[in-house]
């Protein structure tokens, strides 16, 4: 059963959490680059290439930081670095809508807002409600990461009809305008009435102590899993629909597939959050994990008649990958040390997504089809499993 007294008390930060997450850097630019792609290369001309080469150093950027802004909101607070990200991604996305084609101040600044904003992704959001929920944090933990996939649903819709009705201009200034409105809701974030610094052993929480952690055997055996799983499911994920069209199913039923697994990634979060609070973290990842390499295999080996299936198991990992990341990270390391682990173990996951689909094709183009790229991928999940086993032994609930 759900303990509904953390949400009774809790739920004002959860709110402000899901709401700051969904205009932050890790929802709205992501789920609308499509459409931006489309309007950009309308409006200006510009190649694919440059247009993807502009989401890549925005990507970079996020990673780059997520490590430093856990760390940040430690010694200044949640509400400081989250208020000055959400004015960054503001101001970054304004410069753009003033740029008129320039490419240079364009790649320029999607690496800067990317860099500055980072601290509007699911690094400090998690934080930010840490100290409300024990007993139910995977829920909240799954809650705010959902509050980024619902995202996903109305961003592409609203952003298509304000870019086709008044240019991509306007659509950069409304992420502008997303950020600038959640940043009165960030004010209100913070630590519950009366809670105090985390002391260790008396004293204030240092630097080199959370560098300690990061050197632990749990962290080394996280980060491992981090990169294994996000070369082993974004390659599938990006390739999907063309592996299945290879394989001699229509593009709009591929396309079905495809969605099967958006819903899958969504429904997973919630589920896995519920699973993780109450049964053995280890072995509920194990499962999961087993169950993307299963996945992946039907979609690979299996036929369309089993790739449906194969899809939704490999969305349900996908979905929980972050959640398990952060759950782990708050469970099984001292509290002031959680930004700067899951800062790493995030970082490490997105930078390794944007090489993923490039050694996906890579292994593909070399092979002449895609049977190696799914029995790699599959190793790599097998491996990760095995990980999350091991994990068992070392990881204890303190």
């Amino acid at each position: 059963m759900v303990d509904l007294g953390e949400f009774r008390s809790g739920w004002r930060p959860l709110v402000i959490a899901v709401l700051c997450i969904s205009v932050g850097v890790a929802a709205l630019p992501l789920y609308t680059a499509g459409i931006f792609m489309v309007g950009l290369e309308d409006a200006f001309g510009w190649s694919r290439t440059v247009i993807s080469a502009g989401s890549f150093l925005f990507t970079i950027g996020v990673a780059m930081a997520s490590p430093v802004v856990g760390t940040l909101a430690e010694r200044f607070g949640v509400r400081a670095v989250l208020v000055c990200s959400l004015l960054a991604v503001a101001i970054g996305f304004y410069g753009i809508s003033l740029l008129h084609g320039n490419k240079a101040w364009f790649l320029t600044l999607m690496f800067l807002t990317g860099f500055f904003g980072s601290g509007s992704s699911a690094v400090l959001l998690t934080k930010s409600v840490m100290p409300y929920f024990d007993q139910n944090r995977g829920l909240a933990f799954a809650t705010v990461l959902a509050g980024a996939g619902m995202a996903a649903i109305w961003g592409p819709l609203l952003f298509e009809r304000v870019i086709s009705s008044g240019g991509v201009a306007h659509g950069y200034r409304l992420l502008a305008g997303g950020a600038m409105l959640a940043v009165p809701l960030a004010l209100l974030a913070g630590r519950p009435t009366g809670a105090t610094p985390e002391v260790k052993n008396g004293r204030e929480f240092r630097f080199r102590a959370a560098l300690a952690c990061l050197a632990d055997r749990k962290a080394i055996v996280l980060l491992i899993i981090a990169f294994l799983m996000a070369l082993a499911t974004i390659g599938p994920v990006v390739h999907l629909v063309p592996l299945l069209v290879d394989q001699g199913l229509a593009r709009p039923d591929a396309a079905k597939v495809a969605s099967a697994l958006g819903l899958a990634v969504i429904i997973s979060r919630l589920i896995m959050g519920l699973l993780l609070d109450r049964y053995s973290p280890p072995w509920i990842s194990f499962t999961a994990v087993i169950g993307a390499a299963t996945g992946v295999m039907m979609i690979g080996f299996g036929g369309t008649a089993t790739a449906a299936l194969g899809a939704v198991m490999l969305g349900f990992a996908l979905g929980a990958e972050v959640d398990i990341f952060a759950y782990f990270v708050s469970r099984y390391f001292p509290g002031e040390a959680y930004g700067l682990i899951f800062g790493t173990v995030y970082a490490l996951a997105i930078t390794t997504s944007g090489v993923a689909p490039v050694v996906f094709s890579a292994i593909r183009d070399y092979s002449g089809g895609y049977d190696q790229s799914i029995a790699f991928c599959a190793l790599c999940l097998s491996i990760a499993a095995a990980l999350f086993a091991y994990g068992s032994k070392i990881y204890a609930d303190e």
